[in-house]
């Protein structure tokens, strides 16, 4: 740094007005009237050149070999960078379900639980569609089960069978209020004519809710569905330990059912 200060001290005035002026700035100021720049320029002392790059107080220093024109000697001060705030992206808002025209397409539906006192309601949802109610609003109504076909019973006919049904892999689980958990259920049909299920959860005070159902395109002679439940809420904040039990059964396109299998889901009492 010391070396490209004594080159351009012992350099004409001349050659210094030159080389701005190759660099595209104005002649220096005059000797006898020092200033000192607001927002400086950087000069680079092994090519005697002004580099267009703003220096000074709060910002970026200069590269090597170069060196801030504090005095505007070599180069013109410069005005301030104009800093342009980055805008802030708005998300645009999901249109309401069942807006759409006309009334048509999936929706879902949490259905309503009143907990008794202390106690917590289970979190989940309904496939709906979004069908004319009995008002004539486009609204999300749950998608019914077909009514099973009547067929002529085979000499043998038989009820599907539940072969596994778990909560987080197990007979029985327990979470705490915000962790949610899964629940896979398998059957098996040796007539190969299973067609829906149904899963519903009785809580330990005997209020018992529908908590999922489904139905298969074509009748099948097993499956596996896994499930993913939402966490369970305390509204009130403070909940007492609540236990539920969940059962399975699945029917056929005869009405036939399966014998109902359950778990057993409890959730923790949350902190006061």
């Amino acid at each position: 740094m010391q070396t490209g200060r004594a080159i351009a001290a012992f350099l004409a005035p001349a050659a210094v007005f030159a080389l701005c002026r190759i660099a595209g700035a104005a002649a220096p100021p005059s000797a006898h009237a020092p200033r000192r720049c607001a927002v400086s320029q950087c000069y680079d002392i092994h090519h005697l050149m002004c580099t267009g790059h703003p220096c000074g107080a709060g910002l970026p220093a200069c590269g090597p070999h170069v060196t801030c024109d504090t005095t505007g000697r070599h180069c013109p001060c410069v005005a301030p960078p104009t800093l342009t705030p980055t805008p802030t992206p708005t998300p645009t808002p999901l249109p309401p379900q069942c807006s759409n025209r006309p009334c048509s397409g999936n929706c879902t539906i949490h259905p309503s639980c009143t907990p008794s006192p202390g106690s917590a309601c289970p979190q989940f949802v309904i496939l709906g569609q979004c069908q004319s109610d009995a008002a004539g609003q486009c609204a999300c109504l749950p998608v019914q089960p077909p009514t099973p076909t009547p067929t002529t019973p085979s000499r043998n006919p038989s009820a599907p069978v539940v072969t596994s049904f778990t909560c987080n892999g197990a007979a029985q689980c327990t979470m705490s209020f915000g962790e949610s958990f899964a629940v896979q259920l398998s059957f098996t049909d040796a007539n190969g004519n299973a067609k829906t299920w149904l899963m519903t959860a009785r809580r330990d005070d005997g209020v018992t809710s529908e908590v999922g159902h489904g139905s298969f395109r074509t009748p099948t002679g097993g499956a596996t569905v896994p499930l993913q439940f939402a966490p369970f809420e305390c509204p009130q904040g403070s909940c007492r330990q609540t236990s539920y039990v969940f059962s399975l059964v699945v029917t056929d396109t005869t009405g036939l059912n399966s014998a109902p299998a359950d778990i057993t889901v409890t959730v923790r009492a949350s902190a006061p």
